[in-house]
């Protein structure tokens, strides 16, 4: 797979003259924002600092063109403002508010806070602190820690729907309620409480308003988000860790609304503010849920990536190409694949609405998407995605293409377009970046090292082998395939050999493998083989019917026993991911992103890097294809 990396670095002078003074951050582990949309509140990036049990706190508008952001400082103002919670907080949550506005052609954006929720999984606890500062008093503290049954596996907050004002201070949203859930190893819990303004707060008896909503024994809520009227999103996993369910639930009654249609089990969701597509209408908060699939349920990055699924009916949503197909196209192949970005595993997904970024391979010109996507991979990497279409970024120069070569014809021969050689046909979308091979007489993947029992040579590929394929193994000269059953081949005359191996031959003596996806068929000279594939991307024009493969192998020239072919194919699917300097803070190595979010107020991205400490801020408008990128970066650490 051709990939294009979109290199950023810092330029360290610029960056120290707009720099806040450190905050001594000692555990980066998750972050969120608070304050709402439009003048209803500054705006601050909570942080945890796992190591010292603190959350340290950024204010994003400081109204200093010097320093137009800064970490809030203590009483001491030579020290970072430190809010002393649980133990080993690694785990935040805020209050949700969704806002909407009857313009269909506005969008309101969402509201955040006033309350931040820090939990940690090997503490049986939440600590609850009042992020605004509002209040000289209560502003920016610990206000109540609730204790719970057993350690919390995840949370979720609803803001309250009316607006509240404290004392002179902006319009903030109320706080709402509270959704947590526990597990003990064996049963999982999901409660909910409802935390009051921060000064009645702390004469209010939380502990004792606390109120389940469900139990379930033998699996664990590992996720959740709010929607709109007061529903949760849900993602649980089974004891066993490879099964699991997601669903929409009523989150004051616990009743199942909704199953969310997953292919397989997802370890974390997320959803979106209402958002506009051209020519339609408003996609209300909360339209989709977006869940991450987890990989351990098949043990490799193979089962991995994003899907989308539609919080009304609870089905897959459609690529945009898909739902240009007519209705007769089955849905499995008109809803979007799930989206990877090479091997990096996907670990955190931001979305904002009317997101601005620049689609390669323009240069400097920023297009505005109705909702854009960024995440954070294991492999160091920052990506982007059209999350209303859910699609890449595509290129418009996008494009599979083969090079094919006979490297064993006794010079490395290359074929041209107008060549004598095979004819490769590919797929955009279903074309696999690999070496695919075609073997004249060559052996038949899944029908070597076959031992007799009974006369038959037991094997689960049989079906690969015809009448007529060669015998290879001591004493087997002139032994070939007699019959071809659903278990197994027969061979004769018999062999005395301890094992055989199934050489192609017949009318169809050429195997074709690729080094990606394996066995693609068998074929011969004068023939085609085509190989249906899967796809994995929907690009415009999107044709399902159409095989990922097709090769079309000349007449005019045969292949010898173990001659072959060779056609490197690239699959031209250029996705939009990119990196930073491994030292990219002066101090501190940022190589593994984690938390990430995207703030529509600002149109920049925010991404926590364990590693160094630090906040990177970028500009999503200023990606572009280059390997030498060192505009609009900043490092708050």
């Amino acid at each position: 797979m051709k990939r294009f990396w979109f290199c950023l670095s810092l330029l360290c002078a610029c960056q120290q003259s707009v720099v806040s003074p450190s905050a001594a951050v000692q555990g980066l582990r998750d972050m969120v924002k608070v304050g709402g949309s439009g003048t209803d509140s500054i705006g601050y990036i909570v942080m945890t600092s796992t190591e010292t049990n603190e959350l340290r706190v950024l204010q994003l508008d400081t109204g200093d063109a010097t320093i137009f952001r800064k970490y809030l400082r203590a009483p001491n103002p030579i020290q970072a403002l430190a809010i002393p919670v649980l133990k080993r907080p690694t785990t935040l949550a805020t209050d949700v508010v969704y806002p909407s506005v009857a313009d269909d052609n506005a969008i309101a954006l969402d509201r955040l806070g006033p309350y931040v929720y820090a939990a940690s999984p090997a503490t049986a606890e939440i600590s609850i602190v009042w992020a605004e500062n509002t209040d000289a008093t209560l502003g920016f503290s610990e206000l109540k820690r609730l204790a719970t049954i057993a350690p919390v596996t995840a949370m979720a907050a609803e803001g309250g729907d009316a607006a509240m004002r404290d004392g002179a201070g902006p319009l903030l949203p109320t706080p709402g309620t509270l959704y947590f859930a526990t597990s003990d190893g064996t049963t999982s819990t999901l409660f909910r409480v409802n935390p009051r303004g921060p000064t009645e707060l702390v004469a209010q008896d939380l502990q004792a308003e606390v109120q389940a909503v469900f139990t379930r024994t033998g699996e664990t809520i590992i996720d959740m988000i709010v929607l709109p009227n007061h529903r949760l999103a849900l993602a649980t996993r089974a004891a066993n860790g490879k099964t699991g369910t997601a669903g929409i639930y009523d989150g004051t009654t616990g009743a199942l609304l909704v199953p969310l249609k997953f292919p397989s089990p997802v370890r974390s969701l997320y959803t979106h503010g209402e958002y506009k597509e051209p020519g339609q209408t408003k996609h209300p908060a909360g339209a989709r849920v977006y869940g991450v699939l987890d990989e351990d349920t098949c043990g490799s990055s193979a089962c991995g990536g994003i899907v989308s699924v539609e919080s009304d009916t609870g089905e897959r949503t459609l690529s945009a190409a898909g739902r240009a197909l007519p209705a007769t196209v089955p849905i499995e192949q008109r809803v979007a694949p799930p989206l990877t970005f090479g091997g990096g595993l996907v670990q955190s997904v931001g979305l904002t609405p009317s997101g601005l970024v620049a689609i390669p391979p323009t240069l400097g010109v920023a297009v505005p998407l109705p909702v854009l996507g960024v995440v954070t991979l294991s492999n160091g990497l920052i990506g982007a995605f059209r999350a209303d279409q859910m699609e890449h970024l595509f290129a418009a120069d996008a494009g599979a293409s083969a090079v094919i070569t006979l490297p064993d014809a006794g010079t490395f021969t290359t074929f041209d377009d107008a060549g004598a050689g095979p004819v490769v046909a590919l797929a955009n979308g279903a074309a696999r970046d690999e070496d695919i091979f075609a073997v004249g007489n060559g052996y038949l993947p899944g029908l070597l090292s076959l031992v007799p029992d009974g006369g038959l040579y037991a094997t689960d590929f049989a079906a690969r082998a015809q009448v007529g394929d060669l015998i290879e193994g001591e004493g087997c000269t002139a032994a070939t395939v007699t019959q071809v059953e659903a278990g197994g081949v027969r061979v004769g005359p018999a062999c005395a050999a301890a094992s055989i191996n199934v050489r192609a031959a017949g009318a169809q003596p050429y195997v074709v493998t690729g080094t990606t996806q394996g066995y693609l068929g068998r074929s011969g000279s004068g023939q085609t083989l085509t190989f249906a594939g899967t796809y994995t991307a929907h690009y415009p024009g999107y044709d399902p019917s159409r095989p990922a493969l097709s090769i079309a192998f000349p007449s005019s020239y045969t292949l010898h026993p173990d001659e072959r072919y060779v056609i490197a194919v690239d699959d031209g699917f250029l996705e939009t991911a990119f990196t930073l300097t491994t030292v990219g803070c002066s101090v501190g190595a940022t190589t593994l992103p984690g938390a990430i979010f995207a703030d529509s107020i600002r149109q920049k991205i925010f991404v926590g890097y364990p590693s160094a400490n630090a906040i990177i801020e970028l500009d999503p408008s200023l990606v572009r294809r280059t390997t030498s990128y060192d505009t609009g970066l900043l490092c708050w650490r």
